[in-house]
C-alpha cells in the first residue's frame, strides 16, 4: 500500500540522503521485485525415501521366479526382510524418523533379502533331495515286502501244485485252439471224425484241469495279488530310481553351470585387476562368488552371480571411454604372457634374459596400473622384441646342444667297444671320469657351455678312448672272435617322440576335455636318461604352436580365437614335466589340460 509523504517522513530520518532513498522506493513498481525463494531440504525427504523402497523391491523381486514369490516358505524365511520393510513404510507414512536413517535401513533390506532368499533355496533343495530319498528307501522296502510275501504264495501254491496244474492247462488250452484251428482250415491228416474225436477229448482233459483247480481258486488269488502287488512295486521302485536320478544329475548340471558362469565372470573381473582395482561392489561381490563355490553354498553365488554382468559391463564401459587405447594394451599383454612364461620355464634360456622379459613384463604392467598405456604399448613393444631375440638364442643354444650330444653318443660308443675286450679297470674309470667332466662342463646349458663341453669331448674325451683302444689291441692276449660290426644304437629321434606324444595328448583330449584333465606318463616311451626332457618338450611346443584347436578338435566346435600352450607344471610338480592346454584368447583359466609327467 502507498504511503503519504508526511507518513514517510515519520519514518525516515532528516537527511538528504534519506529523503532520496524514499523517493527512489516510491518510484519502484511491485513488478519489477522478484520473489524471494525459500531454501529446499538440504538433504533426502521422506519423498525420496518411498522411491528409494520401491526401487530396492522391484530389484529384488525380480531375481525371485513368479511362483516363487507366492510361496509361503519363502515369506518365512524372509520374515527379518518383512519387519524391517514395514517398520521403514510406517516410518515414511507417518514421516517420522529421519530420512537419512530411512535410507540407512533401505541399504540393510537387500543382505536381508539375500539371506532369507537363500535360505529358502537351500531348505528347498534340501526338501527335494531328502523326499526323494525317503521316497526311493521307503518303496524298496515295499517292494522287499511284497517280493517276501510273493515267494510266500509261490511256496503254498506249490504245495498244492497250482503253479503246474496251471502250466499244463495253459498248455492244454494251446492244444485245442490249434487243432479247432486246424480243422477249420482243413489242416490235418486222417478222417475228419477221428480228428473231431480228437478234440473232443482234449476239451475234456481241459475240463478237467479246470475242476482240479477250482478248490485252488483262493490259493491261486492269493499268488496272483501278491504277484501283481509285487509287479507295480518294482516299477514304482524303477519310476522313484529315475526321479532320484534325474534330481541329483539335475543338480549337479545346475552346480555345474553356475560354476562355468563364475569362472567366466571371474576372468572378466581378472582382466580388470590386470592394470587396476575393481568398483567396491563388483571387488565384494567377487569374493564372495568364490567364498560361496568353495563352500557349496550355490544358492548365495547365484544371487550374487545376477548382478556381476551388469556391474562388470558399466566396470568395462567406463575403462573404455575413459582410457581408449587399453583395449590395444590388453590384446599385446594377452600374446605375450603365455609366451613369457613358456621361456621362464625354458632351460635353456639364459637367466639374464629371463630377469629381462620379466622386468619388461612388469614395466609394461606398472605403466597400465598407472594408466599410462602409451608407455605401456612402448614396454609391450619392446618385450616382443626381446622374445623374438630370446628365442632365437634360445635355437642356438639347442643347436650347440644337439652337437655336443650327437659327439658325446660317438664317444661313449667307443667305450662301449673298448668294454667288449680284455679291460684295465682303470682305464675304463679314466674314461667314465672324462664323460662326467663332460657332461658338467655342459650342465649351465648354454650356448658357451655346449660349446666348451664339445671342444673337451674333442680334444681330451675322444683322443684318450682312442688311445686306451690301441693299447687294448697292443696288450691283449685273448683274441677276439670275429663278429660283425656292432651296429651303435640309433640316435634319439626327438621329432618322432614329439609327433607321438602329440597324437597321444589330441587324442586323451578327445576323451576327456575338462580343466582336470588325465595325466600322459612317458617316461616308459621316452626316458630321461635317453631324452633330455627339456629338449623333447620343446619339439613337442614346436608342434603345437603350429596347430590350431579348432582344426585338430573339431568335435568341440572351438574357434580361431582358441590355442594351444605349454604351461610349466605336471601333476608331481617336477621341474621338467608340464601342461598342455587348450586357451581361449583374452581369459586366464585354460579349458582344457593335459599333464606330461615322468613317473620313472
Amino acid at each position: 500500500m502507498a504511503q503519504s509523504s508526511e507518513q514517510m517522513d515519520k519514518l525516515t530520518p532528516k537527511s538528504e540522503t534519506g529523503k532520496v532513498l524514499v523517493a527512489i522506493k516510491l518510484s519502484e513498481s511491485r513488478d519489477d521485485i522478484e520473489p524471494i525463494e525459500k531454501p529446499g531440504p538440504s538433504g533426502p525427504t521422506h519423498e525420496d525415501c518411498g522411491v528409494a523402497l520401491a526401487a530396492v523391491r522391484e530389484r529384488l523381486m525380480k531375481k525371485v521366479d513368479e511362483k516363487d514369490q507366492k510361496d509361503k516358505a519363502l515369506e518365512n524365511a524372509l520374515g527379518e526382510y518383512i519387519k524391517l520393510r514395514a517398520a521403514i513404510v510406517s516410518a515414511i507414512k507417518s514421516k517420522t524418523g529421519k530420512p537419512v536413517k530411512i535410507l540407512e535401513g533401505i541399504d540393510r533390506l537387500e543382505p536381508l533379502f539375500q539371506e532369507g532368499w537363500v535360505s529358502f533355496v537351500q531348505q528347498r533343495k534340501t526338501a527335494q533331495t531328502e523326499a526323494a530319498k525317503t521316497e526311493l528307501a521307503r518303496l524298496k522296502q515295499e517292494e522287499s515286502a511284497a517280493r517276501e510275501r510273493q515267494e510266500e504264495a509261490r511256496k503254498a501254491g506249490e504245495k498244492v501244485r497250482l503253479h503246474q496244474l496251471r502250466d499244463e492247462l495253459k498248455l492244454k488250452k494251446d492244444q485245442v485252439k490249434l487243432l479247432e484251428t486246424n480243422l477249420q482250415t482243413g489242416n490235418f491228416t486222417g478222417k475228419k471224425d477221428a480228428y473231431e474225436e480228437r478234440i473232443k477229448k482234449a476239451k475234456r482233459e481241459q475240463g478237467e484241469l479246470e475242476n482240479r483247480l477250482l478248490p485252488l481258486a483262493e490259493v491261486g488269488a492269493r499268488y496272483d495279488e501278491a504277484e501283481r502287488l509285487h509287479t507295480e512295486l518294482q516299477q514304482n521302485v524303477k519310476d522313484s530310481q529315475q526321479r532320484w536320478d534325474d534330481l541329483t544329475r539335475q543338480q549337479a548340471e545346475q552346480e555345474s553351470e553356475l560354476r562355468e558362469r563364475a569362472a567366466e565372470l571371474g576372468e572378466r573381473c581378472e582382466q580388470i585387476l590386470k592394470d587396476g582395482d575393481l568398483p567396491v561392489r563388483l571387488a565384494g561381490a567377487y569374493i564372495d562368488v568364490k567364498q560361496a563355490i568353495a563352500a557349496s553354498n550355490f544358492a548365495k553365488a547365484l544371487w550374487l552371480l545376477e548382478d556381476m554382468p551388469a556391474q562388470l559391463d558399466a566396470a568395462e564401459h567406463d575403462l573404455r571411454e575413459a582410457h581408449p587405447q587399453r583395449d590395444d594394451y590388453l590384446a599385446a599383454l594377452d600374446q605375450l604372457e603365455d609366451p613369457v612364461e613358456q621361456v621362464a620355464a625354458e632351460e635353456l634360456a639364459s637367466a639374464k634374459d629371463k630377469k629381462a622379459l620379466k622386468e619388461l613384463l612388469a614395466a609394461a604392467r606398472a605403466a597400465a596400473r598407472k594408466r599410462d598405456y602409451v608407455d605401456a604399448l612402448k614396454q609391450c613393444d619392446a618385450l616382443e622384441e626381446l622374445l623374438a631375440e630370446v628365442e632365437l638364442r634360445i635355437q642356438a643354444t639347442e643347436q650347440a646342444q644337439e652337437t655336443f650330444e650327437n659327439a658325446l653318443a660317438e664317444a661313449l660308443d667307443k667305450v662301449e667297444d673298448y668294454k667288449e675286450g680284455e679291460i684295465d679297470p682303470a682305464e675304463v674309470q679314466t674314461m667314465e671320469k672324462l664323460v662326467g667332466q663332460a657332461r658338467s662342463k655342459a650342465e649351465p646349458k648354454t650356448e658357451t657351455a655346449f660349446g666348451l663341453a664339445l671342444d673337451f669331448v674333442k680334444d681330451e674325451l675322444k683322443p684318450k678312448i682312442a688311445h686306451f683302444l690301441k693299447r687294448q689291441k697292443e696288450w691283449s692276449k685273448v683274441e677276439r672272435a670275429e663278429r660283425p660290426p656292432r651296429q651303435p644304437p640309433a640316435p634319439p629321434d626327438y621329432a618322432a617322440a614329439a609327433d607321438t606324444i602329440v597324437r597321444e595328448v589330441l587324442q586323451r583330449f578327445r576323451g576327456r576335455f575338462d580343466y582336470a584333465g588325465p595325466s600322459y606318463d612317458v617316461s616308459a616311451f621316452f626316458p630321461r636318461n635317453r631324452y633330455d626332457p627339456g629338449r623333447l618338450k620343446r619339439a613337442v611346443r614346436d608342434r603345437f604352436n603350429r596347430l590350431s584347436p579348432a582344426k585338430e578338435l573339431k568335435e568341440f566346435k572351438l574357434g580361431s580365437n582358441h590355442y594351444f600352450n605349454i604351461g610349466a607344471g605336471g601333476t608331481t610338480k617336477k621341474a621338467y614335466e608340464y601342461n598342455v592346454k587348450v586357451k581361449k584368447k583374452g581369459v586366464l583359466r585354460a579349458l582344457a589340460q593335459i599333464h606330461i609327467i615322468y613317473l620313472s
